[in-house]
C-alpha cells in the first residue's frame, strides 16, 4: 500500500494507524500504543487518505491480532492489527475496490533480480 492512506477508530477516535495492506476481506495497519486494542473485539472504522480524495465511513470490522512489530527496540511502542471486514454496504465495497486500485502497490517482476 502507498504512503498516505490511514484509518480511524470509531466512536472514540482512540486509535490512528497507517494502513499497510488492505483487500476486501480485511486490512492491516501499524499504530503507536503500549497496549493491544484486543478489547473492543467488533469496531467500527473509517480509512481515508492524506488527498482526502476517498474515504470509507463506518466500516465494520472484527480484530483478528494486535501485535508489538517485530525487530523492533522492545521501548518501541509500534504494534501491527489485522482486522476482518464484516457485511459492508454495496457503496462500501465499490469504495474499497477503487481505494484499492488507486493505492496499490503494483507488482513489477521486471524489478526482481536473479542469482
Amino acid at each position: 500500500m502507498q504512503e498516505g492512506v490511514f484509518l480511524v477508530f470509531l466512536p472514540d477516535f482512540d486509535v490512528l494507524g497507517q494502513v499497510k495492506n488492505v483487500s476486501n476481506g480485511g486490512v492491516c495497519f501499524e499504530y503507536l500504543g503500549f497496549a493491544s486494542q484486543n478489547k473492543f473485539n467488533d469496531i467500527c472504522i473509517d480509512i481515508f487518505t492524506r488527498q482526502v480524495r476517498l474515504q470509507l465511513k463506518r466500516l465494520p470490522c472484527r480484530i483478528v491480532f494486535d501485535i508489538r512489530v517485530p525487530d523492533l527496540p522492545t521501548f518501541s511502542r509500534s504494534r501491527r492489527c489485522g482486522l476482518q471486514f464484516l457485511e459492508l454496504t454495496q457503496k462500501q465495497t465499490i469504495t474499497l475496490q477503487q481505494l484499492c486500485k488507486k493505492y496499490a502497490i503494483k507488482y513489477n517482476p521486471a524489478r526482481e533480480t536473479t542469482d
